[in-house]
């Protein structure tokens, strides 16, 4: 079943439960899954005897802990959603972000070698850049990307904790109790992460603003790696708002599903801009010298970082552009129209019936008026 409402949920709090289940249940697959064997025939099914789901089965340790962080994501952007409906949200949430947290070590060892491999790629793709040597290249990797993953260890004990965690929590799932009922449950939390977006927006402008580009600034690094963090919270609260665009998105899917693409694709970019700034970081140690190589690479992350800033800005002005109470309350009332429409009004929830063709007006759509600093909220 997908990440989003169904006319089969005959509740709000049953769209909740289903996706939390769906996604902890997938979560726990993947991470019990048999890695790989090199030296098993091409056919997955035959590694375990067919019993397992080949996709799941056929994943790598990294994978395993890629596809754990973002099913914790999808969980806990799920319940965000619902916060203010949601009594037991402190507690599930706090669980949530400690397992996450447990893997996050791999996660990140992981993002710095495809940050330096990607970055390498792009800088020899460059015909009007000079030839790096890959000697060079090579040793400086190792002495960055070898020495992370030798301090995390091994990822698998840390895998098995995340699962029986995260079993325990799903577990609870099959529980949970939304109130109030209907649109009233969403309404608050979709509000609450839009206009959390929106001021982190605000944050970011005001960041990128106070950087240095003087590069014998000795203020240069500080504030660039600043502007770094406000930009990777602004993530945070973009791909939130995306995750819960997505699910709302079959109350009008041909008006919000673009909206949902917009709002991930630049969570996509603001995490590359993050993953560059780790790099940057790691590449500025003082006990790397400097080596002409090193230069060459913080020179282009840097230049790539201010092309995502541009665009993360352009984007963002306008995915964020809505006020966030009106709107909550468009969507509230598409959700009551949709549930009309479509007929399967759940017992319980006739408060939010609404006759065909009598969609409440909503005040406000698409009026934010930007003040002097930004756009947030007051």
């Amino acid at each position: 079943m997908p990440y989003r409402l169904t006319p089969k949920d005959k509740s709000f709090q049953q769209t909740i439960r289903r996706i939390a289940g769906e996604q902890l249940a997938r979560a726990i697959e993947e991470a019990r899954a048999v890695p790989p064997n090199p030296d098993a025939g091409p056919n997955p099914d035959q590694q375990t005897g067919g019993t397992t789901d080949s996709t799941a089965q056929n994943l790598t340790e990294r994978q395993r802990v890629h596809q754990l962080r973002k099913r914790i994501k999808k969980v806990r952007g799920l319940i965000r959603l619902v916060r203010p409906a949601f009594a037991d949200f402190d507690r599930e949430n706090t669980a949530l972000r400690d397992i996450g947290r447990s893997l996050a070590p791999h996660r990140e060892a992981q993002s710095l070698a495809a940050a330096f491999d990607d970055l390498v790629a792009a800088y020899r793709s460059d015909t009007a850049l000079p030839p790096l040597r890959s000697q060079s290249v090579t040793a400086l990797r190792r002495r960055l990307v070898v020495p992370l993953a030798e301090e995390t260890g091994a990822a698998a004990p840390v895998i098995e904790a995340a699962a029986t965690e995260l079993a325990a929590l799903a577990e609870r799932a099959r529980s949970w109790r939304i109130r109030p009922k209907g649109a009233k449950a969403f309404a608050e939390g979709l509000a609450d992460t839009h206009r959390a977006a929106r001021k982190a927006r605000v944050h970011a402008v005001k960041a990128l603003a106070a950087v240095d580009t003087d590069p014998a600034s000795p203020q240069a690094a500080e504030t660039r790696w600043h502007a770094a963090e406000a930009l990777h919270e602004w993530r945070k609260r973009v791909k939130a708002h995306a995750q819960h665009l997505r699910i709302l998105a079959p109350v009008w899917p041909e008006a919000i599903d673009p909206q949902v693409a917009a709002a991930r694709a630049l969570a996509e970019d603001l995490g590359r801009h993050h993953d560059l700034a780790e790099l940057v970081r790691a590449l500025g140690q003082d006990d790397l010298g400097h080596h002409p190589t090193r230069v060459a690479l913080i020179d282009l992350a840097h230049a790539r970082q201010a092309a995502i800033e541009a665009r993360a800005l352009t984007a963002g002005a306008r995915i964020l552009a809505e006020k966030s109470k009106p709107m909550a309350a468009r969507h509230q009332a598409l959700y009551k129209l949709w549930r009309a429409e479509d007929g399967k009004t759940a017992k319980g929830e006739t408060g939010d019936t609404a006759p065909a063709g009598s969609l409440p007006p909503v005040k406000g759509w698409f009026a934010a008026k930007p003040g002097r600093n930004g756009d947030a909220d007051s």
